[in-house]
């Protein structure tokens, strides 16, 4: 499985209620299970979407044979065949990508811890600006949009976060273009 497909992945797990992440075999199924988990064990509860948290994991990750097998267990839930789904043009994803080999490319013990650090930085930054975006709608006051890009920059190193952090926040109804 490659990055694109690892990208694939995170990227659904945080922008989707209750994804289900579909690859080929039960090598992949473990390898990618134990990749998300220690992200979302890293961002805690947050990583799950602003609107509900989730009990258990919050995700699945399982094999194409297993969900054959039982697909009406998976009734309600989001479906991603991950390495289906690759080829796909998507910006939020792009963005996952080029921001996962830029942790890569990263000095770190392992590669987990990283993708962890980087994915954790983006969704803590979000779940700030979205509560940011709230309070100040609650209060009738606006946020300035040079308030935004101080806190932006000053939170996230790379342009390509700032960028996924966008994508992240309009895809929970926030979009800071529109600000």
């Amino acid at each position: 499985m490659g990055l694109r497909a690892v990208a694939v992945a995170v990227y659904r797990v945080i922008t989707s209620k209750k994804p289900v992440l579909i690859v080929k075999n039960e090598e992949r199924s473990k390898s990618l299970k134990t990749l998300i988990k220690s992200v979302t064990d890293r961002v805690s509860t947050t990583l799950f979407g602003p609107e509900e948290k989730r009990e258990g994991e919050g995700f699945t990750v399982t094999t194409e044979g297993d969900y054959k097998n039982d697909w009406k267990q998976f009734a309600g839930k989001e479906i991603c065949m991950v390495e289906k789904e690759t080829p796909v043009k998507n910006p939020g994803v792009d963005l996952m990508e080029e921001t996962l080999e830029n942790a890569l490319g990263a000095l770190a013990v392992r590669p987990t811890d990283r993708i962890s650090r980087t994915v954790g930085r983006v969704v803590t930054s979000a779940e700030q600006l979205k509560a940011r975006f709230e309070l100040a709608k609650e209060r009738g006051v606006p946020v300035k949009k040079a308030e935004v890009k101080q806190i932006l920059k000053t939170t996230l190193r790379a342009k390509v976060e700032r960028e996924l952090l966008k994508h992240v926040l309009m895809i929970w109804g926030i979009d800071l273009d529109k600000k």
